[in-house]
């Protein structure tokens, strides 16, 4: 009899700790990368299979009201699932194809150019020049579910079948739906049997290389698990060409590893949201020498393959508007950075950080003043460096329970929801005099706008030498969704905030953060597992900037 040899590798959260147990990113409001954080990678060879305990998927979960356990339609994806409607998991209902409408250069991100494309005072338009050079390329994002979630048109096989897959800085698989797993009737999907470039991948025992099985042998089964509540989803490990434009060349690498989704484990993906699977962009070396091959992204293949002028991804998310809801996305600019959303609309207005957490994105806050409240340091009893995620997969700040308290607690109108064990503030937090009021739904018969809260205090983060400040506006989450006064001891007019707490001593900085800033990743020389990384944070043209005056 064959024993099956098993490989479990415990992972440190930023290689700093272990050991850690949460309830996961299953929705904007949960713990966040936890289990990502501390994942175990086990290889059981006799059965051909690979199972990854990775972290959950941010923010994609319906709000589930708790007194009569449906779905509470005032408060739409808000907190915990609700996945009675989740039926014919695993179907074979054909999808649309033509679902998803390309969105390049049309609709709402036209006025996205008009407002980041300016020509500056030299004549020159940087948007124009970046897709001019070679080696850069850039990636319009639609912003669904009010900022809840981010996603990209990805192309995989050949011919290229297009999904749209949700970039995510704190994980480093990809994956997609299959033909035969979950929402088909509403979601595009990857089928493997239409592509003539697909092959089965497995991990060769000896040299830890991805290798290609033999035709007609299945790949590695995987399973992806999200927090504590066993939810996930199964699949296979493949391997396909997979392009981030139909029309740049330089971005489309082949033979990356693809996890074809095949069922739903328990609690997973609304069928509601979005997107039809995950593009990972985290730095690939949590893994052990033998097993990198295994795990490398698209996005470093095309740095060590060299089709990018430069070892950068580059961020601008555009935050919707609060009042309907409505985002125009923003880009992802790859091989540079994005100099026309910049501020002054130079290179040197970037700050630019050390990327410390070798398994991701993230380093240390300042050790003086990691957080502030009105430029005054926050007295946070803590006696170690607080390390810092930067995380496009997660919706929402979060950070240690007695931190988010004190930051939450400054605000006026605060409220801890017991029976959630979620942060509320007022929905009209940081809403100014002119916004209190729509003119044009206004008569006499409409009752009043809910009072003004006092002006809420400035929030920040420090990093090296240099704060981040959150704009006030931006503190309020769902802000179209008040949460019933059921839930708020007769309190009107809160919604949740941005920022929550959970039990662990790291902050994630999620979409919240970053969609107020231009933020460039730098992969490296190389994109080498062990080499040097950097992050770059520049103010943007587009976004105002709370003052201390």
């Amino acid at each position: 009899m064959v024993l099956a040899a098993v490989l479990s590798i415990m992972l440190s959260v930023l290689g700093f700790r272990t050991g850690v147990d949460a309830t996961a990113r299953s929705d904007p409001l949960s713990s966040g990368r936890a289990s990502r954080h501390t994942a175990s990678l086990t290889r059981a060879t006799q059965q051909n299979q690979a199972q990854l305990v990775t972290k959950p998927i941010g923010a994609l979960f319906p709000y589930e009201d708790h007194r009569s356990n449906k779905l509470a339609p005032q408060a739409k994806a808000c907190l915990f699932p609700d996945f009675s409607r989740l039926a014919n998991v695993g179907g074979h209902h054909q999808p649309r194809r033509s679902r998803h409408k390309s969105r390049t250069g049309k609709g709402t991100n036209q006025q996205l150019h008009r407002r980041l494309m300016q020509v500056d005072a030299h004549g020159h338009n940087h948007e124009t020049e970046q897709r001019m050079r070679t080696g850069t390329g850039v990636s319009h994002v639609d912003n669904t579910e009010a900022d809840n979630e981010y996603l990209i048109e990805v192309w995989i096989g050949t011919p290229g079948q297009r999904v749209l897959l949700l970039p995510d800085t704190g994980s480093w698989e990809t994956w997609a739906y299959g033909p035969t797993c979950c929402f088909a009737s509403n979601h595009s999907f990857f089928d493997p049997g239409a592509s003539e470039t697909y092959a089965n991948r497995t991990v060769n025992r000896g040299t830890g290389e991805s290798v290609r099985v033999p035709r007609g042998q299945p790949g590695d089964e995987v399973t992806l698990e999200y927090g504590a509540r066993n939810r996930g989803l199964r699949g296979y490990a493949g391997s396909d060409t997979v392009s981030l434009s139909q029309t740049t060349p330089d971005l489309k690498v082949r033979q990356a590893t693809v996890i074809v989704a095949t069922d739903i484990v328990k609690d997973t993906v609304a069928s509601q949201r979005k997107l039809d699977g995950i593009m990972g962009f985290a730095p690939s070396s949590y893994v052990t020498p033998r097993m990198r091959s295994s795990t490398v992204s698209p996005m470093e293949l095309l740095v060590r393959e060299g089709h990018l002028y430069r070892p950068f991804l580059s961020l601008t998310l555009v935050k919707a508007d609060r009042r309907t809801g409505v985002g125009l996305g923003g880009r992802i600019t790859f091989g540079d950075v994005d100099l026309a959303a910049v501020m002054g609309h130079r290179e040197d207005s970037f700050e630019w950080f050390p990327s410390d957490a070798h398994d991701f994105w993230g380093g240390f806050l300042a050790a003086e003043a990691p957080l502030l409240i009105n430029g005054e340091a926050v007295q946070w009893k803590i006696n170690e460096p607080v390390n810092y995620i930067l995380d496009t997969g997660s919706a929402l700040i979060s950070l240690p329970r007695e931190a988010a308290a004190l930051l939450n607690g400054a605000i006026p109108g605060a409220f801890f929801v017991k029976e959630l064990g979620r942060w509320s503030i007022p929905c009209a937090t940081g809403l100014d005099a002119r916004a209190d009021r729509n003119p044009s739904s206004s008569s006499e018969s409409s009752p009043p706008p809910p009072p003004r809260p006092p002006p809420a205090p400035i929030i920040s983060f420090g990093i090296g030498h240099t704060t981040f400040s959150i704009p006030a506006s931006d503190l309020v989450f769902f802000p179209k969704d008040p949460l019933p006064p059921s839930l708020t001891s007769g309190r009107e007019g809160l919604c949740f905030s941005a920022i929550q707490g959970f039990e662990e001593t790291f902050v994630v900085l999620g979409t919240v953060f970053l969609r107020s800033y231009a933020v460039t990743f730098d992969y490296g020389p190389g994109a080498q597992p062990d080499g040097p990384r950097r992050i770059g944070i520049a103010r943007r043209t587009d976004v105002t900037y709370p003052s201390q005056t």
